[in-house]
């Protein structure tokens, strides 16, 4: 991903998961309201999905999920608010899971990840869903069924419990 609105990374270690790479200046994540911060995801998504994808983890092993066929791209994995960081004029990407698979995956993490000062869950997430079926003609239910199997399994993380709670309601008011 360097060079694509991502840090060059320097050096890692796989045993710790720590790495050494380009400071992103001034590196503040993005807190902006979905109105702006919409757009900055639909632009790094199409970016990404540029990007070789060969050799990946597919989505599908990652997230023990076969929806059937679909178009093949590189997928970030973890695209939301906090890994979005502001480099001089423009918004950089960090931390991808870097997979390979639905286009309709790119848009868990945002679906999951609720924004700064959001007070209803399922409307911000019925609003994105809705936002990107229009930007990109992704499937609803399609996009919101890969976001339930991202979420993990219910009892994994208490912290999770709501998001997963409200993403499977959403989920049923999509399925036919």
């Amino acid at each position: 991903m360097a060079g694509q609105r991502a840090p060059r990374v320097f050096a890692s270690n796989p045993e710790t998961g720590a790495l050494l790479m380009e400071r992103l200046k001034p590196g503040s994540p993005m807190k902006l309201p979905d109105h702006e911060a919409l757009p900055v995801f639909a632009e790094l998504f199409e970016l990404h999905a540029s990007l070789p994808s060969e050799g990946l983890m597919p989505v599908e092993a990652y997230c023990k999920l076969d929806l059937g066929p679909s178009q093949r791209v590189f997928l970030h994995g973890d695209l939301h608010h906090e890994n979005v960081l502001r480099h001089g004029d423009e918004w950089w990407a960090i931390d991808p899971k870097g997979l390979e698979g639905d286009p309709c995956f790119a848009a868990s993490a945002v679906l999951r990840n609720p924004s700064p000062g959001c007070e209803d869950l399922a409307a911000e997430c019925l609003h994105r869903l809705d936002w990107f079926h229009h930007r990109f003609c992704w499937d609803p239910l399609r996009m919101i069924t890969w976001a339930v199997a991202d979420a993990g399994e219910d009892g994994e993380d208490l912290a999770w419990v709501p998001i997963q709670q409200m993403l499977a309601r959403v989920k049923e008011t999509l399925s036919p």
